[in-house]
């Protein structure tokens, strides 16, 4: 049987520290460009429900409980089973908190090259305190998700310091043209904009019902 190309042509690895505004950036690019964004977080939930024995459905829930990345087994499970299908009839997609180690990168590079798709970086940039401030306050209030609270999110915020740093920067190097800083102190519908800016993303328009 003969494999069926993606129609993908770029994929952006979307960075942050937890409570930069990764996801509401993300719900602005779908809403207002018809943006495909995928979550880490939501491949591995798909991959648990879809094999709910498996060990690697195991690490997840039992790092979503501590506070930890998923192993860097689990997540590349993820990419390799389920990534292409998610990805497919797209042209661009973002990847929301995805490849948070290097391995992974090294992974996604792989698949990057196997099916033919650029890879890219937009590294959302705001300081931890007012990361910690977001969390703790505004997004608890409104969220109130299990892994906010202070202790892991302490955690969280040490893990991206160990491991997430360095894929940034290693992605700064790879992508040139396609990386982008942006600051995070700007709204999300702002981030979006400046995003879809600078990855040539065209607004979405309804189509018209006369």
């Amino acid at each position: 049987m003969t494999r069926k190309k993606l129609r993908l042509r770029r994929l952006i690895l979307f960075w942050g520290c937890v409570g930069s505004g990764k996801g509401e950036a993300g719900k602005e690019l779908r809403r207002g460009w018809d943006q495909l964004v995928i979550g880490q977080s939501d491949l591995l939930r798909f991959f648990s429900s879809y094999f709910p024995n498996s060990p690697e459905a195991h690490d997840f829930l039992n790092a979503c409980d501590q506070g930890d990345y998923a192993s860097d087994e689990t997540a590349i499970s993820t990419f390799e089973y389920f990534l292409p299908s998610f990805l497919h009839g797209h042209e661009v997609g973002f990847g929301d908190g995805m490849c948070r180690t290097l391995p992974q990168l090294e992974v996604m590079l792989a698949l990057a090259k196997k099916h033919e798709f650029v890879l890219g970086g937009a590294f959302i940039n705001l300081p931890e305190n007012e990361c910690r401030e977001r969390i703790l306050t505004f997004r608890k209030a409104k969220e109130n998700r299990p892994d906010d609270k202070p202790e892991l999110v302490e955690k969280r915020i040490m893990l991206y310091h160990e491991t997430t740093l360095p894929v940034i920067r290693k992605g700064r190097e790879l992508f040139e043209d396609n990386f982008l800083e942006v600051p995070g102190i700007l709204d999300p519908a702002q981030k979006a904009e400046l995003i879809a800016q600078h990855f040539g993303l065209e607004k979405h328009r309804p189509a018209s019902c006369c």
